[in-house]
């Protein structure tokens, strides 16, 4: 099994990505992301979906998707007043476009445990994820138009009235105190009618008394004036922090050229991509020489911008063997397993009982991706491609399933289920990102991007040519 051939891959598309990512450069690919995006309602919605769309078309992993955008973009939507549980099911549902967007190592999988062509089954998944991705964003507008409220306000308020409205309550200020002061009777200030000299001597305190009020009168006025252009320019400066962050969240007018600029620095990005999947539908180049390229592309990439190092690339090489060892012995078990299913029988078996069943295609089918979906939510991902694929293999050919069409649908269904609650793989990548997440929001937000997916699932089932069109074009 480890020696075949198509495996090659497998490291190579993973080297691929741990050196994207270990280099950093894609903090670049965000920034340019998030420029041409633009000014857009819900646009860190957007930024989510575009974002896993075009990292998974570098990395092929949906929890290093969800991990790196939990990090990266779900404090950024929580700080602006993005609603939370929509965040959530965005992040939740681009994570899991990963493994369906090629380069995806589960492909190569499955590709390798089954008799179907690599090649096919890679490109099979770019119009379903596209149409996935487009559903998402179709959701988030669709909700926004029915509560506003789920994104932070697009005007700037018109100023926060309430504080320069405060110092005219009705309250007696310093000025209109010592305007009283001079309406009140010659004894209050001291005149005492009668009495040898008291007559002088009330009229002097009664003088000086009143130039001391006066001066506190025009010492209060001037004061009170301070404060009012104190409290007109703390109103004046509050309104324009106001209006900075509403325009910051809608994000800037930005002319042509910055838009240009931002689509030059995701031009290596793009000629990883192009070399991945261009490559291999235009049949210029086999999987292998395709992943092979792609390294080849991110290096370059990370070279361009100043990212590559001896340290990082030694850091993606430990980290790409790591992983590889691990799908490596996986696979060599999955193959074990079916060749035991075989040798003993137990293959032949399970095609006479699906024949015996007497169901139609479509009750077969619906089964078949019911069993793995309940599983993923409770099992790994990979252990139960090691259980379910030599089991369903053989089946195939009994229902007439198109073999490309079906390994695709099963690949979206298992990556639903990793997704799905309570123990989807995705979900616990993005709570582990974001600790302070709570896992009711986490669960209430992953639900609706589950709907989407058996949504699309069931369009794809009844118009397979969104799976088949593209692999057509592969000899």
């Amino acid at each position: 099994t480890v020696t075949q051939d198509s495996l090659m891959a497998i490291p190579l598309f993973i080297l691929m990505g741990e050196v994207l990512f270990r280099s950093n450069a894609v903090e670049i690919l965000i920034d340019s992301i998030d420029t041409m995006v633009g000014n857009v309602r819900g646009r860190h919605y957007v930024l989510c979906t575009a974002l896993s769309t075009v990292f998974g078309a570098l990395s092929g992993s949906a929890v290093a998707v969800a991990a790196m955008l939990g990090r990266s973009v779900m404090p950024i939507m929580e700080e602006r007043g993005y609603d939370r549980r929509l965040s959530i099911g965005a992040i939740l549902g681009g994570a899991s476009l990963a493994p369906i967007i090629p380069p995806s190592l589960l492909v190569i999988m499955i590709g390798s445990m089954v008799d179907t062509s690599i090649a096919k089954l890679l490109i099979a998944g770019i119009l379903p994820g596209v149409m996935l991705a487009s559903m998402m964003v179709a959701y988030t507008y669709f909700r926004i138009l029915r509560n506003p409220k789920l994104e932070p306000p697009r005007d700037a308020l018109a100023g926060r009235a309430a504080v320069a409205d405060s110092g005219g309550g009705g309250a007696v200020g310093p000025a209109e105190e010592a305007v009283v002061l001079f309406d009140r009777p010659a004894a209050s200030l001291g005149v005492v009618v009668g009495g040898r000299g008291g007559a002088v001597e009330g009229a002097a305190l009664a003088v000086a008394e009143v130039a001391e009020v006066a001066e506190v009168a025009e010492v209060a006025e001037v004061a009170e004036v301070a404060e009012v252009a104190e409290v007109a320019e703390v109103a004046e400066a509050a309104e324009a922090a106001e209006a900075a962050e509403a325009a910051e969240d809608r994000g800037p007018r930005r002319g042509a050229g910055e838009f240009f600029m931002a689509f030059a620095r995701t031009l290596p990005f793009l000629v990883v991509i192009f070399s991945v999947m261009g490559l291999i539908l235009m049949g210029v180049a086999t999987p292998n020489e395709s992943a092979a390229t792609g390294v080849v592309g991110a290096l370059i990439a990370a070279a361009i911008f100043r990212k590559l190092s001896l340290k990082m690339f030694c850091q993606a090489i430990l980290g790409t063997a790591a992983v590889s060892t691990m799908i490596l012995v996986i696979i060599a078990c999955s193959m074990f397993f079916g060749q035991l299913l075989s040798f003993t029988g137990a293959s032949s078996g399970l095609i006479n009982m699906a024949s015996g069943l007497g169901l139609s295609s479509g009750w077969t089918f619906l089964v078949l991706m019911l069993i793995p979906f309940f599983l993923c939510m409770f099992i790994d991902l990979f252990a139960v491609m090691l259980i379910a694929i030599p089991i369903y293999d053989p089946l195939l050919a009994v229902y007439n399933f198109d073999p490309v069409w079906f390994w695709t649908l099963f690949l979206i269904n298992m990556t639903l289920g990793s997704m799905t609650p309570p123990f989807g793989y995705t979900i616990f990548a993005l709570k582990g990102a974001s600790p302070e997440l709570p896992m009711d929001d986490v669960y209430a937000g992953a639900w609706p991007m589950v709907g989407l997916f058996v949504l699309g699932m069931t369009i794809m089932y009844f118009f397979p040519s969104i799976v088949t069109y593209l692999p057509s074009f592969v000899g």
